[in-house]
Parts: C-alpha cells; structure tokens; sequence
C-alpha cells in the first residue's frame, strides 16, 4: 500500500511539473500578434503582426509603425505569442473587498458608540466593525469588479527560438 502511494503522488508531482504541450509547440503563423523583444526594435514598435517568418529571419508589421520589414531571428532576444486577452473584473473585485474590508471594520470599529436604551445597533466594538466589514467590503467588491471591468489585459506566452544556420 506505501508503495502504491508513493507511486501516485510521484506521478503527480511529474504532472505539475510538465511544461504544457502548448508551451512546447508553438510556432510563428502567418497574422499572429506577437511580442518581438530586440534591441535593434524601439520599444513601441515591438508589438508585430506576423507576415511571414523563415528558419532565420521575421517579415512583421509593427502596430505603432505599419511598415512591413525583417528581423533576423539572431538579432531577436525574446519572442511572445499573444494568447488572448481578458478583463480584470475578479481581480478588481477581490481587491475592492479587501480595501472594503479592512476599511469598514477600522471605520465601524472607530465610530462604535454604546447605546442607552432602545436601539436598533450592535451592542459592541466588534459587532460594529463586523457591520461596517461587510457593507464596505459588498460595496468594495461591486466598485472592484466595475472598474476591473474596464482594463483589459493580454497574456503573452513565450515562444523558443530555434536558430538554424
């Protein structure tokens, strides 16, 4: 039975540690959205369309300059391959809720006054900042997520440079 269980979580290990076969097999196709990082490329005109590429040279089109032209591939230091894009409206809403969080508690906590008599609020420090935790926090998160809505953000994967000569 030990050796069953060593043999499963080896195998799992080996799975986390795979490079993913898109990683692995990724080539330059005609019209892909690529990232060329060159020192013979000012830093706005290094993000390309692809036009062609060979063995040992790139044809591409900058975005900021629009004019076909070729980079050979040893005088490209790095390249990524656009992946897509998405919205960062999770990570806006998660951080909304922390700030929302820890600033409704410290608010609650610091406006908490006892009651005498009839009330309709919490009877202490803590019920108070809890109250405030989760109203900022709700409120946070909706603010968080609304404007990580509005950013977008491209994810590049990288691409292995095969020189051949």
């Amino acid at each position: 039975m030990h050796t069953l269980t060593s043999l499963f979580l080896l195998f799992a290990l080996a799975q986390l540690l795979a490079t993913p076969i898109s990683a692995q097999q990724m080539e330059l196709a005609e019209g892909a959205r690529v990232r060329l990082i060159s020192s013979a490329l000012p830093p706005d005109h290094q993000l390309a369309r692809i036009i062609s590429a060979s063995n040992d040279t790139i044809v591409f089109r900058s975005d900021a300059y629009p004019v076909t032209r070729s980079l050979a591939l040893r005088d490209i230091d790095r390249i990524e391959v656009s992946a897509g894009s998405h919205r960062r409206t999770v990570k806006g809403a998660l951080i909304g809720i922390g700030i929302g969080v820890v600033g409704g508690a410290v608010l609650g906590a610091v406006t908490f006054s006892p009651c005498d008599g009839f009330c309709i609020q919490p009877e202490t420090r803590g019920g108070a900042a809890g109250i405030g935790a989760a109203f900022f926090g709700t409120l946070g998160g909706m603010t968080g997520a609304l404007i990580g809505g509005f950013h977008k953000e491209e994810d590049w994967k990288p691409l292995t440079l095969r020189l051949t000569f």
